[in-house]
């Protein structure tokens, strides 16, 4: 009998795209959700949802499988080793969740169960998937972050069905050919994958026409293929933790986007952000935190549309002048730097709803006068 655990995931510093069950089966929303088998049981025909999570559970319940309307299955943090081949038998099933187990390997059944589209395994055991997974012609989420996954099946690009796929924190050593192919792709989360930074990987799944949000976190990329340009839909681009030191060249790429909205290129180890910046006219949020800068260039007053931009973490010894400059600013982070005073006339940061000043060397004498000038805003030392 295994010892049941119970698993907590870090995120500070560490966006992940969370994808949601409850939009894609919102027609779902109707039906009841049991949370007793006893009471399931007393009502097997009328179980369309049911989610038996932090139940003491040891192995899948084979009474599950009588609910033969389920069409929703919720069992997370359990001591579930694996699904049995009989869960083919639920053939309505849209959505499964089974999050925070032991499944080490999926059954070859999985493929027949043609009407699911969610299926979210996030921190399991996983080290293989079956081929028969690319036989889920409506599946839309495929959710396997924090697993122990090296490779997926040849025949995954047959998935074609996907709109988010998220691999986060695996041990991927490369992916399958023709995911380019996956031509209703919005969201990819490939985070902590090391293997996929190569340009050879990255251009396996990249263009692609849909994606519109695409986190490449600590993938030790040194050089972002040309064909990103090509994601004409690309909102939001993650390029953290990468140890890049420069990412002009990225930059001037990146231009050709005209949709791209925000962008996170911080924890590498950059001492400087580069000109280029001014490129991204349409930019509204800018993530630059836990690097090495000082200041800002002249260029970032460009960014007319720019909302948010986050500093914190770097060197700044005082608050960059340039700020002052883009009057769309809403929220700026400048937490954790060595500020110890700022300009005597803040006023030019009148349009702010947000100031983080935490963790800097602000006197508490100077606090009060900070917020009489910006009345309006939320500041926070």
């Amino acid at each position: 009998m295994t010892t049941k655990k119970f698993r907590f995931a870090l995120f500070f510093l560490l966006p992940i795209t969370v994808l949601s069950v409850s939009t894609l089966a919102s027609d779902l929303s109707q039906y009841k959700v049991y949370k007793s088998l006893p009471d399931a049981l007393a009502n097997k025909d009328s179980v369309f949802r049911l989610d038996l999570s932090n139940h003491p559970f040891y192995g899948f319940p084979s009474r599950i499988l009588q609910f033969k309307n389920l069409r929703e299955l919720i069992l997370n943090n359990a001591d579930i080793t694996h699904i049995p081949e009989s869960i083919s038998k639920l053939d309505r099933l849209e959505v499964i969740v089974i999050q925070d187990c032991y499944i080490s390997t999926l059954p070859n059944s999985i493929g027949q169960l043609k009407k699911l589209r969610v299926l979210e395994l996030a921190r399991n055991k996983l080290d293989t998937l079956p081929n028969e997974l690319s036989d889920l012609e409506s599946l839309e989420v495929l959710a396997l972050p924090y697993n122990n996954l090296k490779y997926l099946p040849r025949s995954f690009a047959r998935l074609v069905a996907l709109t988010d796929l998220n691999l986060a924190n695996n041990r991927l050593v490369e992916l399958p050919d023709g995911l380019t192919g996956l031509e209703n792709l919005e969201t990819l989360n490939l985070t902590y994958n090391k293997h996929l930074g190569k340009v050879e990987e990255l251009q396996k799944v990249l263009p692609n026409k849909k994606i519109k949000n695409l986190e490449l976190r600590g993938l030790n990329i040194t050089v972002l293929p040309k064909e990103v340009q090509k994601c004409k839909k690309l909102e939001y681009l993650n390029l953290s933790k990468n140890e890049k030191a420069d990412f002009r060249m990225e930059l001037v790429l990146l231009s050709k986007l005209k949709f791209l909205r925000h962008l996170n290129i911080s924890e590498n180890e950059l001492n400087e952000l580069p000109s280029e910046i001014k490129l991204l006219k349409k930019l509204e949020k800018l993530e630059v935190y836990a690097n090495n800068l000082f200041s800002l260039p002249d260029e970032v007053t460009v960014l007319k549309q720019l909302r948010v931009l986050d500093i914190r973490i770097n060197r700044f010894a005082e608050m960059p002048v340039q700020v002052f400059q883009v009057e769309s600013l809403k929220e700026l982070n400048i937490s954790v730097n060595k500020i110890n005073a700022l300009p005597k006339d803040i006023s030019g940061l009148s349009n702010l709803q947000k100031l983080h000043l935490n963790r800097n060397r602000i006197p508490v004498t100077d606090r009060e006068q900070i917020k009489d000038q910006l009345p309006n805003c939320q500041i926070f030392f």
